[in-house]
Order: C-alpha cells, then structure tokens, then sequence
C-alpha cells in the first residue's frame, strides 16, 4: 500500500501507517499540475482544506481506494467523481467542533465589543474608550442558521452567557432543539429578528450563495453577521455592500469563498473581523482529527470498515460486524444471480427478512449490486459506485423490509428479473463470519458459499445425483457439498454442487451432456467485497 499525505499530519497519525508496513509519503504542498504527475501511484490520499482534489485529478488516480479529511468539510473534494470511480471520501465530523463553537463565540464577542479595533487603537498609542462602547450577549437573540454539531456546541455556550437562542434548520428534529433550549423558526423569522447571526450549515446547492442582498436587507438593524461555516454560503459582495449601506452593523468571518483571497476589500472594511480559517485549528482538534483519520483510512483498507463516509453510509458500530457479514452475502448472492440469469436484468428487488430488516441496509444494497455488475464490469465496480453504475446502465432497484424473521433469524432475497424471466436467490448468515445459499429459483438448497459452485437444473429421475457425480468424479472434481431439491415431484430439481477447484469448460459440457441434465453452469464467487477500484498488488 502507498498513502500520500499533502498536509500536516501529526506524527503519530504517519506512525500508525508505517506500522502496517504501508509506504507513506508526505509531500507538502503540491500543487495541481505537480499533484496530478504522482496521485496515480497511491492507494490512499489524506488532505486538508489546502489540496483540491478535482475530477480531473482523480481520473488520474486509477489506484486510488479511499480519500481520508481531518475535520468535516470535503467541499475541496470532488466527491461525485470519487464516487464514480469507487473512490470512498472520509472525513472525521464532530472532532473539531468544540474548537469551532469556541472560535465562533470568540468572534462574536469580539464583534460585540470591539475588542479589535481596540486593541489596534491602544497599540497606536492612543487611549480611547468612547469610540468603542460595546453590547453586552446576554438577553441578546442569537440566531443560528444550522444546528449540526458545531451549532448544539455553540448553542450550549451561548444560553451558559444568557443568550437567547433561535435556530433553522429543517432536518434537525424538534426534541434535540428542546433539550438545548433552542427555540426553532422559520427562516425568514430567522434574519427578521436575530440580534447576532450566526451560520452553521453545510455548503449544498440548495445553501449556495443563500445569503444575499435582499436577505442583508431583511436582516433587523444593527444586526452582527457572523460565517465559521462556509464562505460560498454568502455572496460576498453583497455583504460588502449590506455594511457599506449599514444593514448589518459588523460582520465576523473565518472563510471565505475563495481562500486565500484575492479581492480584500470585504476583510479591509473597517467594521469586519477576520481570521484565516482558524475554526477548528486548535492543538487539540489538530491532533484528534488528524489521528482518527489514519484510523479509518487504515481500518478501510486492511478490514474493509467504512466510517465516516461522505458518499457511501455508515454503520453503527455495534452493528459492524452483523451488517459486514450481510455485506458480503449480498455481494456473493449478487454474483450467483448475475451468473446464472440466463438474461439481460431489468430490475433487481432486495427483500430483507428480519433483524437484517431492523438495520441500515443500504451498505448490503450496495454489496448486492456490486456482485450483480461485478461479473460483466470486472474490478471497474465495488460498493461505493456500484449504485450508480448501475442506475447508469438502467438497472431498477427496489427493495422491501419484512421485520418478522423468515426460516432463520435474518434472511437476504435477491429477486433478478427481466420481462419475461426471474432468477431469486436466498442467502442468510447461520454464525458469525459463515454465509449460506439456502435457496435458488424457490428450492432449498441449503449449502455454504464457497469460491467455486456448480449450478444444475435437472430432471427429478431416479440416479440424477449419482451421474452428476460420476462425471465429476471422472474427471477429478471433487465435491466438498451437494444441495438438490425438487421445484415439483417428478418435474425439475435444483442442484447446486460445492466444489474445491475452478471447473474446465470440457467438464461442464460432459455435464450438460448427461441425458437428465437440463443446464449447468459454473459460477465463480469472489468471498470478500472489493474494497477499492484497485485490486491489491503482490
């Protein structure tokens, strides 16, 4: 393995990766161009908010497997490329938000106090105090415009001063609001009567540029306009000109849209603070942010653990361990539909079949269609772009929950289907680690998941087990398992026969040659879900 770093990292966060016996680079600094010359040569890359990882950059980047951020914003990123190309992007949310509450209160008090314009004044060597009369926070109305993880942090500082504290934020329910004493409104309550406004929202298209002229002018008199947040979210120019024009009294910024700046005339303006994006650079959040990040990227790349992903979900970790095993029965009954549908799929329906039904199962949907692609797109697919590449290649996928158990405690059904045919699959997990083919087009099979299977469809005639075996026999096949049932007396049996080596071509037609066999055919099964677009060099 071969990790690039491209920004600070701590020593020990480097350490826990040479540990594995993994080539880690740091290279400081890298520009675009320089970037993109050796970004082709790595397994993984972490990054901070100074390296723009763009998609033409990461088209270049064939090895690559996983994108590790200390902090939380990965707008510096271009995850849908990543996403395309397989590419996991990890950051690590809530490390750093105790630093960015502070800073953000910091600023506020700053801007409410002068503190310094003050300070530049007394360093001048002049002692005035009249031009710098201050508001005081208590009984003020904050308003916040989000309340993620640095907002709440925020949020319990701010009431601990006697600040009153309004917020918006239309995906946070109403009952963590009310345990931090936080009054929800509406957005245009928001501007209309916060004394202090203070932002704490994801950049999105929806939040792009969402503070603008006619929201400054909105915005009750007097009011400090306060972005730790994301500098997109503003349209700096007409904050520029919201002061200039004295709708809002003082702004307090720590990003920007462009960083560094090239127009400095809003940090120049005489009622602005400013900080280079100093939110969450603490010694403290430096440390943590920096060292969970080599945390996970290691435990994605030797285990396969997704966490913290921005574009693929993430599990509990008290579900870990269940929901990876599912993952890879989804993935291998995925690859036994994809090979033994005699046709070109339209549609793939997942029913989920008790406690397997009661957790985040998107991880599993994922490792479902990435076995059914995986197949006819080789190591081009794994679970993080397998949706979408298939939603490209016009596949349907739905799925549905049963929370009553089915047979076995938890239970996976893969429904692979055209106009005219259908080919279910059935699969469950009997102990930690073991998966199980319980079922194939509604017979009970009933054998494990090996690398290397045979499928046979058969007449129900009395000697059909013992010629299939024969034959194998033969020529020097080994049968570790045989599962047959009969879809109808005397009509047509499933067979599906366990074997310890890759089958030639010569011995799956001597097979189909029998008199009662009516197909057979040899499916390869990759155990373990790809963890990256990049098999793993020797």
């Amino acid at each position: 393995m071969r990790i690039l770093i491209t920004e600070d990292l701590p020593e020990r966060a480097v350490q826990l990766l040479r540990d594995e016996g993994w080539t880690v680079d740091f290279l400081k600094h890298l520009g675009g161009r320089r970037l993109a010359d050796v970004i082709e040569d790595y397994d993984a890359v972490i990054v901070r908010s100074g390296t723009r990882l763009t998609a033409d950059l990461l088209q270049r980047a064939r090895r690559l497997r996983v994108i590790g951020r200390p902090g939380a914003g990965v707008d510096n990123i271009d995850v849908e490329a990543a996403t395309r190309q397989g590419v996991v992007v990890m950051n690590t949310p809530g490390q750093n938000s105790v630093a960015a509450a502070e800073h953000t209160l910091a600023l506020i008090l700053c801007a409410l106090r002068h503190v310094y314009a003050a300070c530049a004044t007394l360093k001048a060597h002049r002692w005035e105090r009249g031009p710098f009369i201050g508001r005081e926070l208590a009984g003020k109305v904050v308003g916040l415009y989000g309340l993620g993880r640095v907002g709440r942090e925020l949020a319990r500082r701010l009431r601990a001063l006697q600040a009153r504290v309004q917020a918006y934020d239309p995906y946070v329910p109403l009952s963590i609001a009310r345990e931090l004493d936080v009054q929800m409104v509406d957005f245009d309550t928001l501007i209309r009567t916060s004394d202090v406004l203070s932002l704490h929202a994801p950049l999105t298209e929806e939040t792009r540029g969402v503070f603008h002229r006619d929201v400054f002018r909105a915005m009750k008199p007097g009011v400090v306009f306060v972005n730790c947040a994301r500098g997109e979210l503003v349209r700096e120019a007409d904050l520029l000109a919201a002061l200039d024009e004295g709708w809002v009294a003082a702004a307090a910024l720590d990003v920007f849209a462009q960083e560094p700046p090239q127009d400095w005339r809003l940090i120049d303006h005489p009622r602005v603070i400013a900080t280079p994006h100093l939110g969450g650079s603490t010694v403290e959040a430096h440390e943590k942010v920096g060292y969970d990040i080599a945390v996970q990227v290691r435990d994605y790349l030797k285990y396969g653990i997704i966490r913290n992903a921005v574009n693929f979900p993430s599990v509990p970790e008290s579900a870990q361990a269940f929901i990876q095993d599912y993952m890879r029965l989804g993935y291998a009954l995925g690859q036994v539909a994809a090979q033994v549908a005699d046709f070109r799929p339209r549609r793939v329906h997942v029913e989920y079949w008790g406690r397997v039904a009661r957790e985040e199962t998107r991880p599993v949907l994922a490792a479902v269609v990435a076995g059914l692609l995986r197949p006819v797109m080789g190591a081009g697919v794994n679970w993080v772009n397998a949706v979408a590449l298939a939603e490209d290649r016009g596949l349907e996928i739905t799925e549905t929950r049963q929370m009553t158990p089915r047979l076995y405690e938890s239970l996976l059904r893969i429904h692979l289907m055209d106009e005219d045919g259908a080919v279910p699959v059935e699969g469950t997990v009997i102990q930690p680690g073991v998966l199980r083919l319980v079922a194939l087009w509604d017979a009970t099979v009933d054998v494990p998941i090996q690398p290397y299977l045979i499928v046979v469809r058969n007449r129900d005639v009395p000697g059909a087990i013992g010629a299939m075996g024969q034959c194998l026999g033969q020529h020097g096949i080994n049968i570790a398992y045989f599962g047959l049932a009969r879809l109808e007396s005397r009509g047509e049996a499933v067979g599906v026969i366990v074997v310890d080596d890759p089958v030639p071509e010569p011995v799956m037609e001597a097979l189909r040659g029998l008199p009662m066999v009516l197909r057979a055919g040899f499916v390869r099964v990759e155990l373990a879900p790809p963890a990256g677009t990049a098999e793993e060099e020797e």
